[in-house]
């Protein structure tokens, strides 16, 4: 797949071209969005304006591609995050959910579009300073940015600082540690996890990280955001096999169920091989009450899956993609890869084997 390089203000980022669409996508959304509400539009063209933003951006994805291997943290990333909040916070809204800017009297439904994207965009900044850590860090990154902003579009000191603590406080949780503490919190997180596509991780894949979080990013062919039908949002995810499973289980659904949004956003995993084109052959898993279930089952809380020895990864029932019988317990697997990796050293990966 086709890689494009990025040359930014004094950082040099390859990303792959789906990637590239992916962001222009996201950067139409975002305008199509903030349409309705000049405050939100005003600060994406101050913010896309700002030297210094860019340069932020920039850095960090250097940093996280270049120097880590990991996907893209950076512009590209923050503005995909920032079109998936966005649809989100819209979706909540039309099904009646209020965001606690308008709850707390802190502002109007303009101002929430204006908090969840401020945080959206900035949320992953503060990785060129290091990951662990980086939420902090990128509050730390934020402020500066937000003080220079901010006061243009909120002339009152003190609301503009109530927003500039909302903004704060969602990108500090963002990866829900600590637990979002406001609706406008809980959708940048989730919005977060559900940058996931092919695209954003083919670079860090094709240089050779082949881990799961590799491999499995690789599966996820497709993230869309749209209405519920039983919830005011729903996320679908498409997969080209079933390693995508420990992305949308490990991140997106982790995120979805410690944010609390749970109970507004249903999540739905497919896996549908890309050389199918009838679309006949596949199967989905739902998330239900914390847990992903065969859309086809009645949920089975009470029957626990088994977890992919070399991964971690719980294994839905009839999912494995192969299973090996070694001392008389019988691994599950969710992927060929984990399965060879099993098959060639299984001592490795059970626990208290002493052969």
């Amino acid at each position: 797949m086709p890689a494009c390089t990025h040359v930014g203000h004094g950082v040099r980022v390859v990303l792959d071209w789906d990637y590239h669409r992916l962001a222009h996508a996201a950067d139409a959304v975002i305008r199509e969005l903030t349409g309705p509400y000049p405050r939100a539009a005003i600060l994406y063209a101050r913010l896309m304006d700002d030297p210094q933003v860019l340069a932020l951006w920039d850095l960090t994805g250097y940093m996280a591609v270049e120097k880590l291997g990991y996907n893209d943290h950076g512009q590209m990333h923050a503005q995909v995050v920032g079109s998936n909040a966005l649809r989100l916070l819209h979706l909540l809204i039309e099904g009646g959910v209020e965001p606690d800017v308008v709850t707390s009297d802190a502002g109007a439904l303009e101002d929430a579009y204006v908090v969840v994207l401020a945080a959206a965009l900035l949320h992953d900044v503060g990785n060129q300073i290091a990951r662990k850590g980086h939420e902090a860090y990128g509050v730390t990154l934020a402020q500066p940015v937000l003080a220079r902003h901010l006061p243009h579009i909120y002339p009152d000191p003190a609301q503009c600082q109530v927003l500039t603590g909302f903004v704060l406080s969602a990108i500090a949780s963002h990866d829900c540690n600590p637990t979002p503490a406001t609706l406008e919190a809980a959708i940048v997180a989730v919005a977060d996890g559900a940058d996931m596509t092919q695209g954003r991780g083919q670079v860090a894949f094709d240089r050779g990280k082949a881990d799961i979080h590799a491999v499995s990013a690789m599966a996820i062919r497709e993230v869309t955001i749209r209405p519920g039908e039983e919830t005011p949002a729903h996320i679908e995810v498409v997969m080209d096999n079933p390693a995508g499973l420990f992305q949308v289980e490990k991140l997106l659904g982790r995120k979805l169920v410690l944010s609390g949004l749970e109970r507004y956003i249903s999540l739905r995993a497919c896996v549908i091989p890309e050389a199918d084109q009838t679309n006949q052959s596949f199967h989905c898993l739902v998330l239900r009450q914390g847990r992903f279930q065969p859309e086809t089952l009645p949920p089975q809380p009470d029957e626990p899956w088994p977890v992919d020895p070399v991964c971690g990864m719980d294994v839905a029932p009839g999912q494995a993609a192969g299973s090996i019988l070694y001392h008389g317990i019988r691994y599950h697997f969710c992927s060929e890869a984990c399965l060879s990796r099993f098959r060639d050293d299984p001592s490795h990966y059970v626990q208290g084997d002493a052969s």
